[in-house]
């Protein structure tokens, strides 16, 4: 059987570099090199400013929840991240090409890390293919993030990526959150409990108007009362109580 002297080149240079890259990663190794700052986002800024209700982004990779005018004269766009889904991962490519094209967009923040993250190494692969490879590769283990896959496929060298962590304070909080992680059932099975003992205390406590108030919340909350029906049956308490709604402003 003959191999492809090509292919096992390939995957030899595809190894040894994504082991530099994780090695850059956990110890900081880089190449020595003019790391860019993003100035150009300034420049840009006030354009975006003036149209941020019409940012030309495929309606098919993003949705927009909201938007948000500091009166700062510059503009920052906050893509949320569902880590564990690989095609939201390769939207959030696409949504990052598509501001740095059309709007001169330089500068990505990232969570999950500090400093300035350096992605030469892969991106100086000079074959497009074996770089793609790698980086699906990387990409697919959840060893690289979008924005970092976006800046090695990416042509550009001005391209400033960065992490918006401290360190120390983010290690203690992922701590602390696998602590919590690890007691979630004992914790949960306890409130299920607390919450069982007050249900059961619900006709000795209660008055009629606030049994009657639970049981309509709890219907609804179950999905065994619409909207409206709710909010009728709310809207019905309300005046039987003469309660003035126009003082809660969340109504």
């Amino acid at each position: 059987m003959k191999r492809d002297n090509g292919k096992v080149c390939k995957k030899i240079v595809s190894l040894v570099v994504s082991v530099a890259f994780l090695l850059t990663h956990e110890f900081g190794l880089s190449q020595a090199r003019e790391i860019p700052t993003g100035n150009s986002l300034n420049t840009s800024a006030v354009d975006l400013k003036d149209n941020l209700r019409n940012i030309d982004i495929p309606y098919n990779i993003y949705s927009k929840q909201e938007s948000f005018d500091s009166g700062k004269d510059k503009t920052i766009f906050h893509i949320q991240d569902a880590h564990a889904s690989l095609s939201n991962q390769y939207s959030i490519v696409e949504i990052l090409d598509g501001l740095f094209k059309n709007y001169n967009v330089d500068l990505v923040l990232l969570e999950g890390a500090e400093g300035y993250l350096d992605t030469s190494i892969l991106q100086s692969l000079p074959d497009e293919k074996t770089k793609k490879a790698v980086a699906d590769n990387l990409i697919r283990k959840g060893l690289l993030s979008a924005g970092e896959f976006f800046t090695v496929m990416n042509d550009s060298k001005n391209i400033a990526l960065y992490g918006v962590e401290n360190d120390e304070m983010y290690r203690k909080n992922l701590e602390d959150f696998r602590k919590v992680h690890e007691t979630q059932g004992v914790l949960a099975g306890m409130v299920d409990n607390f919450l069982t003992y007050l249900k059961q205390l619900e006709s000795a406590v209660y008055s009629k108007e606030l049994k009657d108030f639970v049981s309509i919340a709890r219907s609804h909350r179950e999905k065994e009362l619409s909207f409206a029906i709710y909010w009728e049956k709310i809207s019905g308490m309300v005046n039987n109580f003469s309660i003035n709604i126009n003082e809660y402003a969340e109504l």
